[in-house]
């Protein structure tokens, strides 16, 4: 009913001149809200010249329905409440615990994408396995998962109360000390999942969320690699076929965008991006907009401007130097190129709020005077 009506109005109105269609909008939708916002938005999509309004709207209707039937639902000993977020893996909610074995809260993800099948629900059972086994104050944990009645995968994580860091730091007018010191936290945090070869590969500021008492919790650590599984059995069953779709484009490494396999030095390359956003308040590569051919030609290409370059001012001369090299050499395109390991990123940023002379520089003479002269003014 809610489809014909809406149709039965945008059929009306989209050949109307514009002149007249604010009167017709307005007494065809007169009380009804959320039909004029509706109706709004299909006419900007058919004034853009495109014909799939349709799909947007039976999209936005099925996920209305989707909403409706899984508010209340029990996952095990948890009940999910609400939205609280939506991702290239599928939607997150608000869940508590239903058991009455204690009070709790927690993020449940319902991932997209997945065909039921018992090879399925034995590689996500060990790779949930792996991520349970992440004990660190800075990473969420992962606490259970398992499968719909419909085959649908779903994982439940500790919830986090917080800020994107990008946002926590803007807030407080975080000074660039600050945001170092906030920015080897995560660097902590990626390195202990490191060591147990486990990789993030979707490092960005909403997958990092700085609590209250200003903690850095990292979410959804090692969550592209259970997508893996998941996208296997539904492009081809259980036939071993890699997809790259869990990656946010603009902290995308180069060998992510390029379809290659990626391992931990993606994750330093990622932490680049977000070292130069968090200093600059910009991002190195702007990739809004780019079809894929373009996205992989800018990403694997395009050096990005030196981190200092983007600034001005006082805020220019403190980036200007060790801090330029530091994010240039995350930011390398060539895995091979960037820092060894995340520990060594960090290492160098330590280096420099101490004074010392970076790893990362060549041993020239002028330059390591100079950081003795700094380090002993008086």
């Amino acid at each position: 009913d809610r489809f014909r009506r809406l149709s039965e109005v945008f059929d009306e109105v989209v050949g109307v001149e514009e002149g007249a269609r604010e009167a017709l909008i307005a007494r065809r939708c007169a009380g009804d809200p959320e039909l004029e916002a509706e109706l709004r938005k299909l006419l900007a999509v058919d004034d853009a010249n495109s014909n799939d309004f349709l799909a947007g709207l039976v999209a936005a209707e099925a996920e209305a329905v989707h909403q409706t039937e899984v508010a209340g639902m029990r996952l095990g000993p948890w009940r999910v409440l609400e939205t609280i977020g939506e991702g290239g893996m599928g939607t997150v909610y608000l869940a508590e615990r239903a058991d009455g074995a204690y009070e709790a809260r927690a993020a449940v993800k319902l991932v997209r994408g997945g065909m039921p099948s018992p090879t399925l629900d034995e590689r996500l059972r060990a790779e949930r396995q792996i991520l349970a086994g992440l004990s660190h104050p800075g990473v969420a944990r992962l606490l259970d998962g398992g499968s719909t009645a419909d085959g649908t995968p779903y994982l439940v994580m500790e919830f986090i109360d917080g800020q994107p860091i990008t946002e926590w730091c803007d807030a407080r007018a975080l000074d660039v000390e600050g945001r170092l010191r906030l920015f080897l936290k995560v660097c902590d945090a990626v390195a202990y999942a490191h060591r147990g070869l486990v990789a993030h590969r979707d490092l960005k500021p909403s997958n990092i969320l700085v609590t209250g008492d200003g903690e850095p919790k990292l979410l959804d650590f090692g969550i592209a690699k259970l997508m893996d599984a998941v996208a296997e059995s539904a492009e081809s069953g259980d036939a071993v076929t890699r997809t790259y779709g869990v990656m946010t484009p603009a902290y995308a490494s180069p060998e992510q965008v390029s379809g290659e396999r990626a391992g931990v030095s993606a994750d330093t390359y990622s932490l680049g991006v977000l070292l130069f956003e968090l200093l600059s308040g910009k991002l190195p590569l702007e990739t809004r907009g780019l079809t894929p051919p373009q996205l992989v030609t800018r990403v694997t290409q395009e050096v990005p401007p030196t981190l200092s370059s983007v600034t001005d001012g006082e805020r220019r001369r403190r980036l200007s130097g060790d801090l330029d090299v530091i994010v240039s050499r995350a930011l390398r395109k060539e895995p091979e190129a960037r820092y060894a390991s995340v520990d060594a990123l960090a290492e160098d940023i330590r280096l420099h709020l101490e004074e010392l002379p970076i790893r990362a520089r060549d041993d020239d003479w002028r330059y390591r005077a100079g950081k003795a002269v700094r380090r002993n003014r008086g």
